[in-house]
């Protein structure tokens, strides 16, 4: 099974280091990206299965990108920011974030968040297979099973 593909999203470079390294050691693949223009490419172009994404930055605004990102993929957003009032998690928390994170944060954080939210079933979909065995076709995505009278021995 390949690794878990995190979007990490911050224009402090020390804490975007720091939570990359952090997070690959936990066996995530990681990317980052510094600004909001370049974490939309990254998002289109990675397809990452969770996005961790600081609410300033130097051209858009982190719950801009949010609602953005949640409107092109399916991947849950964990907000890592130093805004630390209730208005602030409200609004993201509504503007589609799945988890928020204050910073200082301890670095085993992310990682409990990241596995939390993909718990939750928002993360990567399962892949597309269908099992057939003779008449017998059962697709577990559907949760079906089907049987074919049709089947000639």
């Amino acid at each position: 099974m390949s690794p878990t593909k995190v979007l990490v999203v911050d224009d402090d470079l020390d804490i975007l280091q720091i939570t990359k390294d952090n997070l690959e050691l936990d066996g995530f693949a990681v990317s980052v990206a510094s600004t909001g223009k370049d974490a939309l490419s990254a998002v289109k172009r990675n397809g990452p299965d969770l996005v961790i994404l600081d609410i300033m930055l130097p051209d858009l605004d982190g719950v801009q990108i949010c609602r953005i990102i949640q409107k092109q993929s399916q991947a849950p957003i964990v907000m890592l920011t130093a805004k630390d009032t209730v208005s602030d998690k409200v609004l993201c928390l509504e503007s589609g974030a799945d988890d928020y994170v204050v910073k200082p944060f301890d670095y085993l954080e992310p990682a409990a968040r990241i596995n939390a939210c993909l718990r939750r079933g928002k993360g990567p979909p399962p892949p597309e297979h269908v099992l057939e065995a003779g008449s017998l076709r059962i697709d577990p995505n559907a949760r079906r099973v089907d049987f074919r009278q049709d089947f000639q021995s």
